[in-house]
């Protein structure tokens, strides 16, 4: 029972804003939802509150007196914090979100939107150049997913819910999801669902053989509060035909830290058919930020059991926005493993992350 639930533990291992913005010629504002403003309607009068949604027409404001609902005529000016919006002026007023902005032929530029006309959207690039874009020509614009450290913006991860292989504890969001494949054989497409749940699963494609290998992974994570996560999931394995037992892992994980720098550590207890195992398998795992597209990483698996070895994980992540692509070197931790030859295997793995 032992040697069973130790193979499928080793084969697991290896296998493993609403945001709106409107185009309409006649606003010549750019608002986002979600964020708080100042209507200004004629010379006094003036609504402070979250803006809900707008159209060709109307704003729609919660405000303290409830959700209020105004015509956009009415509105002599607009303030967001210290930024005033009231149409193209010569004087630059940048927004503090940054967008990613994706045009019709292809080009992906991040930065902060200045202002923009019924025409034209004025758009400053992170590096500083400052471009016009007709906005029949923009496809897609979304807050960023990164954030501001000490002045300077840094790229969000797009694969923070895994390490190399094993899950942190953090969730895909609602919407969210990525195709990823690993050491070329094993690809796998994940989706979150609700905030709260990962579903992930895919199946091997090992040139010539007969039979391939089916894997799912769900995750659950009900505590998410800042820079702690702690989700629990199960790891399921087995031949596709299901000619053979099938198996898994049942476990814990936490994840405490930032996107800068982070330690994921979890227990689970492999299962097959035989039943449950006596002896949990142990990761330790943690991320650290190199640069705005750079992260290093260490994925650590201790078996517990008297004869099992244990594996040592380091290695670089590269990421964009969408893309990462991860390298890494294994290290057994059994005497004799690679008595005669290099004493580590490498990891590569590279993942597309997609918005449903």
């Amino acid at each position: 029972m032992k040697t069973s639930i130790f193979a499928i533990s080793i084969m697991l291992l290896l296998v493993f804003s609403n945001f709106s913005y409107s185009q309409n010629n006649t606003d010549k504002y750019f608002l986002v939802t979600g964020t708080e403003y100042t209507f200004y309607l004629g010379e006094t009068y003036k609504i402070t509150g979250t803006l809900i949604s707008t159209d060709s027409v109307y704003y729609t404001v919660n405000s303290v007196n409830g959700n209020v609902k105004f015509k956009k005529t009415e509105v002599k000016k607009i303030l967001s914090g210290t930024e005033e919006y009231s149409g193209i002026n010569v004087n630059e007023r940048d927004t503090s979100v940054i967008y990613t902005l994706e045009t019709s032929d292809g080009n992906i530029i991040d930065g902060k939107v200045v202002l923009r006309d019924s025409v034209s959207m004025f758009f400053k690039t992170l590096s500083g150049i400052e471009l016009k874009i007709p906005l029949s020509s923009i496809t897609s614009l979304k807050p960023t997913k990164g954030e501001v450290v000490n002045g300077k913006y840094y790229r969000q991860d797009p694969n923070q819910s895994r390490l190399f292989i094993s899950p942190t504890a953090r969730p895909l969001k609602s919407g969210n999801g990525y195709f990823s494949n690993n050491e070329l054989f094993f690809p796998m497409i994940a989706f979150g669902i609700g905030d709260y749940v990962s579903a992930a699963g895919g199946m091997s494609i090992f040139p010539g053989s007969s039979d391939q290998l089916l894997y799912l992974n769900l995750k659950v994570t009900p505590v998410q509060v800042k820079n702690v996560d702690i989700a629990f999931g199960l790891l399921y394995a087995g031949l596709a035909s299901g000619e053979s037992g099938m198996g898994g892992i049942g476990y814990l994980v936490g994840t405490f830290g930032s996107t800068e720098a982070a330690l994921t550590s979890g227990i689970g207890f492999g299962f097959s058919g035989e039943g449950i195992g006596e002896n949990p398998v142990i990761m330790l795992g943690g991320e650290l930020r190199l640069s705005n597209s750079m992260k290093f990483i260490s994925e650590n698996w201790i078996f517990t059991g008297k004869d099992d070895p244990s594996l040592l994980t380091f290695g670089v992540r590269f990421f964009g926005n969408k893309l990462a692509g991860d390298f890494g070197l294994i290290f057994p931790l059994v005497k004799g493993a690679f008595d005669s030859g290099f004493p580590a295997f490498p990891f590569l793995g590279f993942t597309y992350n997609f918005d449903l």
